[in-house]
């Protein structure tokens, strides 16, 4: 298992919160924050990348199974600390508000909306 993977394992399972670049060195038995992002950018990839895929699974997962879902809720469970965070990381990941979707019934892919980074 490549360290990327590793990183991911444990994003999938914590609270995304707390989950800053030390805390997940440590969590996947790397000495410190600096060997983390040296061998996660020899894999081709960086944790703020990872932690934002998992964000944005997180989210569109969470409003296929509750579309009603409040947005200060919806944004603590992604780890941001306020909703306007999780509003603006929206709009920029899938080009469309959560206030949009959330009158769509929650269905991402049903009314065209895409990931941009795809």
């Amino acid at each position: 298992m490549n360290t990327a993977d590793k990183v991911i394992d444990v994003l999938t399972r914590a609270d995304l919160s707390r989950m800053r670049a030390p805390i997940m060195a440590e969590a996947v038995g790397l000495k410190c924050r600096r060997v983390l992002e040296k061998k996660l950018i020899s894999e081709g990839t960086c944790y703020r990348e990872l932690l934002r895929e998992e964000r944005m699974k997180r989210c569109r997962d969470m409003l296929g199974r509750n579309p009603r879902i409040d947005g200060h809720g919806l944004a603590r469970k992604c780890g941001y600390t306020a909703a306007a965070q999780l509003y603006r990381a929206f709009h920029a990941w899938f080009n469309v508000s959560l206030h949009q979707v959330k009158h769509c019934g929650g269905d991402i892919q049903g009314i065209g909306i895409y990931d941009k980074t795809e």
